[in-house]
């Protein structure tokens, strides 16, 4: 490490693992403006019943910018695993990014139907991703030990 210079390496893949969640929450903060697209979507779900059809469906229709907030997130986590893709560890960290985005989006969907203020529930699905990717990152990058020598 050059004088003058702080090494990102360690925070590489919590970076990357909270990217979805940011444009997430760019694409809500935007439907929300236009059309309480947050709004509308958590009173529905409440009212319908927060089942995995009616999030699906009430996600689809009242926040499509926030969908498309997520998957530029991940196309970006995408993009830095290409552009990165002969150097082992950033390899691993994309792969275990996109796992600690995948287990926090399945985890956090039924949570945004609760009475949550909507940066407790972002700030958590960050923390969340964040954990995962940390799990993830070890388990891709562990190596066994060699094996001892018996005399």
């Amino acid at each position: 490490m050059r004088a003058g210079k702080i090494d990102l390496s360690p925070l590489f893949p919590l970076l990357l693992a909270v990217l979805p969640t940011v444009g997430l929450f760019v694409g809500a903060v935007f439907d929300q403006r236009h059309h309480l697209g947050f709004t509308l979507w958590a009173a529905a779900c409440r009212a319908a019943g927060a089942t995995p059809g009616s999030i699906i469906v009430f996600t689809r229709e009242l926040l499509p910018s926030a969908i498309v907030g997520l998957l530029a997130g991940a196309w970006c986590i995408v993009w830095a695993g290409i552009s990165a893709r002969r150097h082992s560890h950033a390899v691993h960290s994309c792969l275990a990014a996109h796992a600690g985005c995948a287990v926090s989006m399945l985890l956090m969907l039924p949570v945004c139907t609760l009475a949550l203020p909507p940066g407790v529930t972002l700030l958590t699905d960050a923390l969340l991703a964040a954990v995962v990717t940390v799990f993830a990152l070890r388990l891709f990058t562990h190596r066994p030990r060699a094996a001892a020598a018996h005399p």
